[in-house]
């Protein structure tokens, strides 16, 4: 079953702040196969994703910084030290994919390229989508997301009648 955990710091070591969030968002989770990690501006982000990797071991880490804080279950954190936070999602059963790109001149076609990549490093269907409507949002900007999305969408249901279909190989 799928289970995720959030967790932060607000440590004045980037590092610490990056192996904190991430030991504390991994706790009872039987696999971690995704991490999304969000930092601020203000920290050394190389040093927040060596601390995060070291608690998180291979699980893909997705993220970007913000120079205001984060929105957590207990409410908004900032803080003058910095301030990481994490999502982290694991299931023995869930496989994820992850792909990125540059944009390109076509907004569609790097979405299907990029969705197609994450799909072939999945194996399936079924947790690629969010993955990577995570990063087009991220690498495209949000002017050009609406088309992207639409391309991922016409590569998206073909897979997921292919996938009917045919069946994992």
């Amino acid at each position: 079953m799928l289970k995720s955990n959030v967790a932060w710091s607000t440590n004045e070591d980037s590092y610490t702040q990056g192996r904190e969030s991430a030991e504390k968002a991994v706790v009872d989770l039987v696999q971690t196969k995704v991490a999304f990690l969000y930092t601020s501006v203000d920290c050394d982000v190389k040093k927040v994703l060596e601390g995060a990797k070291s608690e998180l071991g291979t699980a893909p880490i997705i993220g970007c910084t913000s120079s205001a804080g984060i929105i957590v279950p207990d409410g908004f954190i900032s803080s003058e030290n910095g301030f990481t936070g994490i999502l982290a999602l694991g299931d023995p059963e869930t496989e994820v994919g992850v792909a990125s790109s540059e944009r390109g001149n076509d907004p569609r076609e790097t979405g299907r390229k990029v969705a197609l990549e994450a799909m072939k490093k999945a194996g399936n269907i079924l947790f690629w989508v969010i993955v990577v409507l995570f990063l087009i949002g991220m690498v495209a900007g949000w002017y050009l997301y609406i088309k992207i999305i639409m391309g991922i969408c016409a590569v998206a249901l073909l897979g997921t009648i292919v996938y009917r279909l045919f069946g994992r190989k």
